[in-house]
């Protein structure tokens, strides 16, 4: 019997369509897939480059605001240098306060009797009050155990106090956490005489910080020496709380691990599960600050 050449065609036909469609469907499918996951790799990519370009803008923000402390503080001890008198030390702390919108307070604290005839304690004090700048030698108290006192003493430099309460026992304190740059001012003989505190309101450090994210659910926090929350959308964690605080290792490996890299000074990014929900932390630290500032 003869089969019809048109009837064999159909056939070959046929038969080389059900070959190739099912492969036609897996070079499909497999190149979506792969623009798929191209298309994802870009997404990531590019939000990486933007959190990252964030956060270092943030970081110069904070480091600008920080180093304007810095800079009228370390401008300011040459005039204290030449003249060491309560009236002149008065006049130096009001014209810190008052010229410079970023400082919320200002005092330089002598040692004890440095003015034996004004008494055992000398500190000259400024700080805002509105509008105003309020200028006053400050009442005796045990300055000389305080943070911003101490601190600065021991170290024999400058240095950043960890924010600590205002509302610490001085006639003149306010409730307000505050962070001080502390300067040793010295004799001719290199001994220190007194510290120069200017400070900074963390409200106000926070807001700086605060002041722009990349993303809707994208936020900021800032860590201390010790892993201590200085800037955090959760308040209750602020400054009484590290971020190794109620954290179980075998459960939270990644966060423990994201504070020892902060805490280190380190900079980078990772994944991280904060709360049940994935986060890329991104992290670096702050300059001549002992402080790391992260995006999250």
């Amino acid at each position: 019997m003869t089969i019809p050449i048109r009837k064999v065609h159909n056939s070959l036909a046929a038969r080389l369509g059900i070959g190739i469609i099912p492969f036609v469907v897996v070079v499909f499918v497999v190149s979506l897939g792969l623009l798929f996951k191209w298309s994802r790799e870009m997404l990531r990519q590019e939000a990486v480059e933007r959190a990252d370009r964030m956060l270092a803008n943030t970081s110069l923000r904070v480091g600008g605001f920080l180093n304007e402390v810095q800079t009228v503080t370390d401008n300011m001890m040459w005039q204290i240098d030449e003249n060491l008198t309560p009236d002149s030390l008065l006049a130096y702390t009001q014209r810190v306060v008052q010229l410079n919108p970023g400082v919320s307070s200002c005092s330089i604290t002598m040692e004890p009797d440095f003015f034996s005839q004004d008494g055992h304690y000398f500190s000259a004090f400024s700080y805002r009050k509105g509008d105003s700048v309020i200028t006053v030698r400050e009442k005796p108290y045990d300055y000389y155990n305080k943070v911003w006192y101490k601190k600065a003493y021991e170290a024999d430099e400058p240095v950043w106090t960890d924010p600590y309460d205002d509302n610490d026992g001085g006639p003149s304190s306010k409730s307000e956490w505050m962070s001080s740059y502390s300067v040793p001012i010295k004799d001719d003989q290199g001994t220190t005489i007194g510290i120069m505190a200017t400070d900074l309101s963390l409200k106000r450090l926070s807001m700086a910080i605060s002041e722009e994210v990349p993303y809707e659910h994208s936020y900021c926090m800032m860590l201390g020496q010790e892993g201590h929350y200085f800037v955090h959308t959760d308040t209750t964690k602020l400054v009484r709380k590290t971020i190794f605080d109620d954290l179980d290792p075998r459960e939270h490996p990644d966060i423990i691990a994201l504070g020892h890299e902060m805490v280190a000074r380190n900079s980078g990014f990772m994944e991280v599960n904060f709360d049940g929900d994935d986060c890329l932390v991104f992290y670096k630290p702050l300059a001549h600050t002992p402080w790391s500032i992260a995006l999250i």
